[in-house]
């Protein structure tokens, strides 16, 4: 590969929780990576992310660090969406060069399209943070999906649950918080194994502020459809995450990321005479697999890879700051048509 043996210099601005918990311990791991710098406001932490994480400059801001590395070839910027934003535009516009942005990439919809033409404009792209596709069990998944035994794919049925999700970032709603801030993962992975999205029906059910539901239909540009089932009703003990992706005869279900179970048309077999019901005569054993306990199970390692390798290779990721926006668009069309009663037909 073009990457072998090189490392792409990076440069990363904000040392919150998220980021530190979950993104920066990816990075050791990744010989693509050359960490040079970090920064937060907060110069503290950017300190001890350096220290702890192998930078060998930190700085108390994006503007500092942008001034003080000027050989970077791409920047991670992680915050809230509406400090991602406007410090990954500043990014593209005064250098240049490829950003990764977590989820959301933007506070709504119409501001993540902006996003995106920034980037156009600046001749770049910027990468948005789905780890789901770069999950070990979605990453099975897709690649049986994708093989010819498996067929187009029909349908999509999936439950996406977590506990508590109060309103956050100024947004008034906790439901409308919830499509943006968590299920927005579930409208990229829809598309990424259905493709672009027509059209949405929701209904939605809310008993506190932090406690609201929404049951979904899904229409594809394909003619595929979706039902999802989207709460937070449940505990955060653990997320309640189940998605079956249908082909022709054949499907593949994906279970809390953990497990994922194909179930194969030519695996039906014949049930011994004594076992058989009136004209029920068919039974099917599925090929279950255990993904193993790593470090990038969840798709943390695979994204910044890829980051990096793109920016090496010279080629765009799939998950880029475009895809952020056809999420966003679709979460916007599943509240208005929750608070409606319409279908929303997505242009």
């Amino acid at each position: 590969m073009a990457s072998e043996g090189k490392q792409a210099r990076i440069g990363f601005i904000g040392c919150g929780r998220h980021a530190t918990r979950t993104l920066y311990p990816n990075l050791p791991l990744i010989d693509e990576i050359d960490l040079v710098a970090v920064a937060d406001l907060q110069v503290e932490l950017a300190e001890r992310n350096a220290r702890r994480f192998g930078a060998r400059r930190f700085y108390d801001s994006a503007d500092a660090l942008l001034e003080g590395e000027p050989d970077l070839d791409g920047v991670i910027v992680v915050g809230i969406p509406q400090m991602m934003q406007p410090i990954g535009e500043k990014v593209l516009r005064e250098r240049g060069i490829p950003i990764f942005v977590e989820k959301p990439p933007a506070i709504n919809a119409e501001r993540a399209e902006e996003f995106a033409a920034r980037a156009a404009e600046a001749g770049t792209w910027g990468m948005v943070g789905f780890m789901k596709r770069f999950s070990v069990a979605y990453g099975l998944a897709k690649q049986t999906a994708e093989d010819p035994f498996f067929g187009p794919i029909s349908m999509l049925d999936g439950k996406f649950a977590n506990g508590d999700y109060n309103p956050l970032w100024g947004i008034e709603s906790g439901g409308l918080s919830y499509l943006t801030g968590q299920a927005v993962h579930i409208f990229d992975l829809i598309q990424y194994f259905a493709g672009p999205v027509g059209e949405v029906y929701a209904r939605y059910f809310e008993r506190s502020p932090a406690n609201h539901g929404f049951a979904v239909t899904v229409a594809f540009e394909s003619g595929a459809l979706a039902s999802l089932n989207l709460n937070s009703f449940e505990s955060w003990e653990g997320f309640d995450e189940w998605f079956c992706i249908t082909g022709v005869h054949n499907y593949v279900v994906v279970e809390d990321m953990l497990y994922v179970n194909v179930h194969r048309e030519k695996g039906w077999t014949r049930l011994p005479a004594e076992m058989q019901l009136d004209n029920l005569s068919l039974a099917y054993k599925p090929t279950a697999i255990r993904v193993p306990d790593m470090r990038n199970l969840m798709g943390y390692t695979g994204e910044l890879r890829e980051f990096a390798r793109c920016i090496l290779e010279g080629r765009r990721p799939g998950p880029d700051l475009e895809a952020g926006a056809a999420a966003m668009r679709v979460g916007q069309a599943i509240w208005d048509s929750s608070q409606s009663g319409r279908a929303i037909r997505l242009a």
